[in-house]
């Protein structure tokens, strides 16, 4: 299944969370073959949205915040729920950039959440 974030600035090897997208796709088909579930069927969902808001800052240039969520997941032939969730944020004006990585196995997991602000 080809992955719509594929040449996206966030999730690819463009910035500070280079190679995320491919890494975390590997984990899901991984994922899918633990549960004996095709690649391209079963019952799965894929859920994405993005924000964008733009305003002149204090210095009267464009400040832009940016929120984006990409969701997966799905539910094995035993009955058992596997999701993974990608958040990200970035704040041009402050320099913040934060992502965070999460995946679920029938309602326990894991979230990583990685930050930098400014040049840190």
């Amino acid at each position: 299944m080809s992955d719509p974030f594929e040449n996206d600035p966030f999730f690819s090897g463009k910035s500070m969370f280079g190679g995320m997208d491919k890494m975390m796709s590997q984990m899901r088909s991984n994922m899918l073959e633990g549960f004996n579930m095709p690649k391209g069927g079963g019952n799965h969902f894929q859920m994405q949205s993005y924000s964008n808001k733009t305003v002149i800052g204090p210095d009267g240039k464009p400040v832009s915040e940016v929120y984006q969520t990409k969701t997966k997941g799905a539910i094995g032939p035993d009955g058992k729920k596997i999701s993974e969730r990608q958040q990200m944020y970035d704040n041009s004006y402050t320099g913040h950039q934060k992502m965070a990585h999460e995946r679920m196995l029938d309602g326990q997991g894991r979230k990583v959440i990685k930050q930098r602000v400014g040049n840190e």
